[in-house]
């Protein structure tokens, strides 16, 4: 699951640099959506897949980069 979270990630890190080809953003703005909705749809543990794929987005949003930490729990 930890891979969504990379995937969705470095790919909308990937989208803000000026030498990625646009047909590479174009085809990925299409991708990561239906990606989105077909993670819970045909992987196992979807929840767990979605909080990562989100994570990543997040992340992407807020300019990190490098490994994963996992968030303290609240609680």
């Amino acid at each position: 699951p930890i891979r969504h979270y990379y995937q969705f990630r470095n790919v909308l890190r990937l989208m803000t640099r000026g030498y990625t080809p646009w047909g590479w953003r174009a085809s990925q703005a299409i991708k990561l959506p239906i990606k989105l909705i077909l993670i819970p749809m045909l992987m196992p543990n979807p929840m767990m897949r979605i909080r990562y794929a989100i994570a990543g987005i997040h992340d992407a949003l807020r300019g990190r980069g490098g490994k994963w930490n996992k968030p303290a729990s609240s609680g």
